[in-house]
């Protein structure tokens, strides 16, 4: 699988949010390269975007 779409969220209860709507509307997420990250707070995408990109967000 390649990953080609990033879902970066603020933390566990929103991903599974974020989760359950896909799967509701038939949408296998890893099956159309999508991944749901966790930033660990409103602040983490600094943390979140090198991790997944290996780039430093601009």
């Amino acid at each position: 699988m390649t990953l080609s779409l990033l879902i970066l969220v603020e933390g566990a209860s929103d991903r599974a949010a974020v989760e359950t709507v896909a799967a509701g509307r038939g949408v296998d997420l890893a099956a159309v390269g999508a991944a749901v990250v966790t930033m660990g707070g409103a602040g983490g995408a600094d943390r979140a975007v090198p991790v997944r990109t290996g780039r430093a967000p601009r």
